[in-house]
């Protein structure tokens, strides 16, 4: 079942999904929503479903693994494959809403244990990437952009304990250059949001989420989580965002000065 709001969360309807086929929860083989428009939306993870009439109805757009999914408009890119069997990904770019794919010629991605892209417009995009996979080296890591010019990217090390090496990573000039901090070792990285070269927003697994309004120097506590801690962050435009848990989503409609609860997973 799918949940969805037509008025920035104040009440939600119900839609069926598609009919997924089960799958084995690994950590690796859950299902994630994006939505490009208010008709075009993509469901990815051990396949890729599209919709193109506000998820009235589903079609397989793609019978391979995506492990992230980004969208401008009509122009989309997924990234393809898996890091268990042989660490490679692949770049799959559509201009149509997800109705047709080309494959991208990127051989940084042949070999690549990990790989998550982001993007500001249909013609400015950044992969964040590293391999082949290194045991020492986890796969944790989050690249967010609020123009062409203004990018982070957060990196993580082996979680453990509630732990982690962390740093963060900014450039003002569109990745030409980047000046690097390290981060609170509590919680894990799960997510980031940034609306402005100053404003950001982190998420933590078994952690907070928590915001910074100066470029990242200081970081503060936005909403307290005693679960499993914060999943996913997303902003709009610089007022409106979205956050979750593991059992609540979150939304704001102030800049993150005040978050509110707009839905609660009831356990079926």
């Amino acid at each position: 079942m799918i949940e969805q709001t037509r008025d920035g969360g104040q009440h939600w309807t119900a839609s069926p999904a598609p009919d997924l086929p089960a799958y084995p929860v690994d950590g690796n083989g859950g299902w994630h929503l994006r939505f490009g428009t208010a008709l075009d939306g993509w469901l990815y993870g051990p396949q890729l479903y599209a919709t193109h009439d506000g998820g009235k109805s589903w079609t397989v757009a793609r019978a391979a693994s995506v492990t992230s999914l980004v969208s401008a408009g009509q122009s989309v890119w997924a990234l393809e494959g898996s890091c268990p069997n042989g660490c490679s990904l692949s770049l799959e770019r559509s201009d149509d809403a997800g109705r047709a794919w080309s494959r991208v010629n990127l051989p940084q991605l042949d070999r690549a244990g990990f790989a998550v892209p982001a993007r500001v417009d249909a013609t400015h995009g950044w992969i964040l990437a590293w391999g082949p996979c290194t045991p020492s080296l986890g796969t944790s890591g989050v690249v967010a952009a609020s123009s062409p010019s203004n990018v982070w990217v957060v990196c993580g090390g082996l979680p453990g304990a509630g732990q982690q090496l962390k740093q963060l990573s900014r450039s003002d000039d569109g990745g030409a250059h980047w000046t690097t901090s390290d981060l609170s070792s509590s919680g894990y990285v799960a997510d980031l949001a940034v609306t402005s070269a100053s404003r950001g927003w982190l998420a933590f697994g078994r952690g907070p989420l928590s915001t910074t309004v100066d470029g990242g120097r200081t970081w503060r506590t936005s909403i307290e989580n005693n679960e499993s801690g914060m999943a996913f962050v997303r902003f709009v435009d610089p007022l409106h965002g979205w956050a979750a848990s593991a059992q609540q989503l979150y939304r704001t409609s102030d800049g993150g000065m005040h978050w509110v609860t707009a839905l609660t997973a009831v356990a079926s």
